[in-house]
């Protein structure tokens, strides 16, 4: 059990770290915008007082509380998915990691949350149906979560090896 554990931490946190790296990266050579982890703070302060959507014309930008909880927030996250490896997989995951289960929860059940919880929330819309170009930001999320998909497997594989 607490190889488990230990395998669903580094997962959780190597993959999440690989996908904010990615952000930069397009970031600084695409000029694609990385994610605001302060926004997305301020919309997970707002669910606990039951607004599910983020208000936009608040006036004001997200504090550093608000950023602390948006980056833990989001390293939570990553590390719920990669106990959900577990969850497909089994046990044997972390003996025989098999790709199937990042596909189906790196790139499929991720990209879908972001989708259809995370944009919404953030007022965006529905797979951010009010983004100014929402093909191209649906393409950089599909992207995004691939290599985050990828991370969790090359991950669980490389601490199969060690353990």
């Amino acid at each position: 059990m607490t190889t488990i554990i230990i395998f669903i931490l580094v997962i959780g946190v190597v993959s999440t770290l690989v996908l904010d790296i990615w952000a930069q990266l397009q970031q600084k050579l695409a000029g694609v915008p990385a994610p605001d982890w302060g926004v997305a703070g301020r919309w997970v302060k707002g669910l606990t007082h039951g607004q599910w959507v983020l208000d936009a014309d608040a006036g004001q930008g997200p504090s550093s509380h608000d950023k602390t909880v948006g980056w833990l927030f989001h390293y939570g996250v990553g590390i719920v998915y990669a106990a959900l490896l577990f969850v497909i997989g089994g046990s044997v995951f972390a003996v025989q990691p098999t790709l199937g289960p990042p596909i189906a929860v790196g790139l499929v059940l991720a990209t879908l949350a972001g989708l259809f919880i995370f944009l919404p929330g953030l007022g965006a819309g529905v797979a951010g149906s009010k983004l100014p170009d929402q093909k191209a930001a649906i393409m950089h999320m599909l992207v995004g979560h691939l290599i985050f998909a990828l991370a969790q497997y090359l991950t669980a594989l490389t601490l199969s090896a060690l353990l």
